[in-house]
């Protein structure tokens, strides 16, 4: 009996440890609550009988661990928002023919065209990649 206690906590302790570092943290308060309560139990039992408590004493240590990773994240992780539905909402891009050029003076227009026309040379060639051998 005292075996199986400590061995049911000692999994306990392991399941809550690994659900309270993924994202189904809120659920490992349940599991790590159990693996405490069973831990203490089976060192209450390990005392009695004046067995080793080393085991008892890592499942406690596991699901209290556990509980203070989940809460943790339930304090400081940023909330996460549950999807009730696969429902998308389409957002529509503005196309050119929805933006006027009425909205810029003529003036406008040629300064920005003055401003972008020096940094675009003709002349300006791009040499050719190293790796390509003229013959």
């Amino acid at each position: 009996m005292r075996k199986s206690i400590i061995l049911t906590a000692l999994v306990l302790a392991v399941v809550a440890a690994i659900m309270a570092t993924v994202s189904a943290y809120y659920f490992a308060l349940i599991p790590g609550l159990l693996a405490l309560a069973l831990g203490f139990y089976g060192m209450k039992l390990s005392k009695a009988r004046i067995q080793p408590k080393k085991t008892a004493q890592l499942s406690i240590l596991l699901g209290a661990l556990a509980i203070c990773l989940s809460v943790y994240n339930l304090v400081f992780a940023p909330k996460q928002e549950l999807t009730i539905s696969n429902t998308t909402e389409k957002i529509e891009e503005p196309t050119p023919d929805d933006i006027d050029d009425e909205d810029f003076s003529d003036e406008e227009l040629d300064e920005l065209e003055n401003e972008v026309t020096p940094l675009i040379k003709p002349t300006d060639s791009v040499p050719p990649p190293a790796n390509i051998i003229k013959k």
